[in-house]
């Protein structure tokens, strides 16, 4: 298969072609240069496409543009291995277990609550891990259902205190906003079972729970899913997006409108913390906010503050603000007040 990339832009000098994957190259070496360099993509590029027994080539012509292409050998596939298997979990399917939910983000614990109970699970929650470690003290549990960050106690102390100091051996599933490598061993170095990430899909987790507590048996069944999903054309991107909470008819209206009460809320409080930060340039503050709406922003399916939401969370810490950084902010504050309002106006609620 041969992939090929193309623009139109300012292309780059034969000269600097030849330095084109060295980690943040720069045709322009003036402390005012116009534009930015490679920085580490076209490296990692690279690296991966050799990894994969291809080489990538680059033709530029200065002032009208660059083609980037490469090759790739697979082996032929067969049509019917395209055919998915995947697995649902019916309802009630671990009725009469116990859950322990140790979120701080009350929307995040709503909508979970709601998956569990559509499992049978009796559900207990807790806002932080030290929370967690008391009621966990003082009962049973089947399964514990861990965030990472939350205030006074995080999931990786509660977990660590959990397994070391209560020698509980209960089993923990980390659900986390973090993907990197280091963390998801991080996790289960210390005694975690597995982990989830934020914002996952429920049917995902019903299969993660069901693998970790070993209940696939003839009290589960699974069945086959469509195997092709429903495709949406449309010209502009919605500001939310409720399609994927409708397609279980265990959802219902009551459900939907509490969501976006408690979403409302949380626009609310937090534009106006944003918008403190900003003013503060305290790029801190902003990375821990946005990190904490981000789940909020999916679950709701604004689509429209995915690349904004990526773009903020990756900003080093250590850099100062800058006008990009800015922008992004001050977008999540603007879309999420103007989807705020538009839930409150419509027939929603």
């Amino acid at each position: 298969m041969r992939f090929e990339v193309s623009d139109t832009g300012i292309g780059m000098s034969e000269d600097f072609i030849f330095k084109i994957f060295d980690k943040f190259s720069q045709e322009q070496n003036t402390s005012n240069r116009q534009y930015e360099g490679t920085g580490l993509g076209m490296a990692i590029s690279n690296d991966f496409i050799k990894l994969m027994g291809g080489k990538l080539i680059v033709e530029s012509v200065k002032n009208q543009g660059t083609k980037c292409l490469f090759e790739l050998t697979f082996e032929k596939g067969n049509i019917n291995d395209l055919i998915s298997t995947v697995e649902e979990v019916k309802e009630g399917a671990f009725k009469g277990k116990k859950v322990l939910l140790v979120e701080d983000n009350e929307m995040n614990r709503f909508i979970a609550t709601r998956s569990l109970d559509y499992l049978g699970f009796e559900t207990t929650e807790a806002e932080n891990g030290l929370i967690a470690t008391k009621l966990i003290k003082k009962q049973n549990f089947d399964l514990v259902l861990m965030d990472i960050q939350m205030p006074i106690m995080d999931g990786i102390e509660a977990t660590k205190f959990i397994r070391e100091n209560l020698q509980i051996q209960t089993p923990i599933i980390a659900l986390t906003a973090n993907a990197f490598k280091h963390d998801i061993n991080l996790y289960l170095k210390i005694g975690m079972n597995d982990f989830m990430i934020k914002p996952f899909d429920e049917n995902d987790l019903f299969i993660k729970i069901g693998s970790v507590l070993n209940l696939f048996d003839n009290n589960i069944k699974l069945k086959n899913l469509v195997t092709e999903k429903e495709k949406h054309y449309i010209k502009e991107k919605p500001l939310y997006d409720f399609s994927k909470y409708q397609k279980r008819n265990k959802i219902d209206n009551d459900f939907i409108k509490k969501m976006i009460v408690m979403f409302i809320d949380l626009v609310s409080v937090n534009t106006i913390l944003l918008e403190k930060a900003l003013e503060n340039e305290n790029v801190v503050i902003i990375k821990k906010i946005v990190h904490k709406l981000k789940p909020n922003i999916k679950l709701m399916g604004i689509i429209s503050l995915n690349r904004n939401v990526k773009e903020i969370l990756e900003f080093d810490l250590n850099s100062t603000i800058t006008p990009k950084f800015k922008s992004n902010t001050q977008k999540i504050i603007h879309i999420l007040r103007v989807t705020s309002e538009s839930l409150k106006n419509s027939n929603l609620i």
